[in-house]
């Protein structure tokens, strides 16, 4: 494990980070990426800024513009899994997802245990429903301090799936 201490006044965002490391065996070079999380945290997919919190993409595809990235398209059995660990002096927030097409969003605590937290019950095609929803955090994480969300596709065997355009977690702490 490697341990990166953040000097303070770090504006958040991330940042890249170069590791040589050098043993008996032979030498290796390799990079990495550390996120410095605010309050807040923005991204699109398919962006650096997504990196840290994408889990799983589970045959997820990066498809049409959506801000300064591009829509995550979850088709028939395909999923998109996030990961958020929150920090231990979290007292609330909410997670606002934009979502278009025949979404289906669960989420868990543990990664193995879903919960059904939106669903598109209707046939939507070409973004025709694409908006913000809005979930409070401390529904979602049950007292502990981490919460997976996974995207996925409410009606599997028509061709279209959930998109997701954008993601905000907004923290907030006691």
């Amino acid at each position: 494990a490697l341990k990166v201490d953040v000097a303070d006044g770090v504006a958040p965002g991330s940042y890249p980070v170069k590791l040589a490391l050098t043993s008996n065996l032979g030498n290796a070079r390799d990079t990495a990426t550390v996120a410095v999380i605010g309050d807040t945290v923005v991204f699109s997919p398919g962006t650096d800024a997504e990196t840290p919190w994408l889990f799983d993409a589970d045959g997820s595809q990066l498809d049409g513009p959506a801000y300064d990235g591009r829509g995550r398209f979850c088709d028939g059995n395909t999923h998109a899994t996030y990961k958020f660990q929150l920090p231990s002096d979290l007292t609330g927030g909410t997670l606002t997802l934009e979502l278009a097409n025949e979404f289906l969003v669960e989420t868990s605590t543990d990664g193995s245990t879903w919960k059904e937290v939106l669903r598109e019950a209707t046939h939507q095609h070409d973004q025709e429903n694409r908006a913000e929803h809005t979930l409070q955090l401390n529904d979602l994480r049950g007292g502990g301090h981490t919460v997976y969300v996974r995207i996925g596709d409410s009606f599997p065997t028509e061709g279209w799936g959930g998109w997701l355009a954008r993601v905000k977690l907004v923290m907030e702490r006691g």
